[in-house]
């Protein structure tokens, strides 16, 4: 989950007051983008600012040092492989842990 938001400008006669927020409209998103082609599968949410979703499927250790915000899940169908990452800077941080025999993330 993630928040959007716009900043709406006010018309010059209309003085901001103090607390007024009036001019920033808010919402969460919880859409995470899924790819998927014959080879894998790419679950993300965020924003990744330098590769396109075509170039994450076809290459994604891209996903290694990509510009952006975001957590991902990868899946590699030959191999049965499965990955879980986040940007390099941290910016939007993995949580894990085991409960039972049950592996949990977000």
């Amino acid at each position: 989950m993630h928040l959007i938001g716009s900043w709406h400008s006010l018309p010059p006669d209309r003085p901001n007051a103090i607390g007024d927020f009036s001019f920033i409209e808010l919402r969460i998103s919880d859409a995470a983008t899924v790819l998927q082609d014959h080879r894998r599968k790419l679950v993300y949410e965020g924003i990744i600012f330098d590769a396109t979703n075509q170039q994450l499927l076809d290459d994604p250790t891209l996903l290694d040092r990509a510009f952006g915000f975001y957590t991902y899940v990868l899946f590699e169908n030959e191999s049965g492989a499965i990955y879980l990452g986040a940007d390099r800077l941290g910016y939007s941080p993995v949580y894990y842990g085991w409960e039972s025999k049950t592996f949990r993330f977000s």
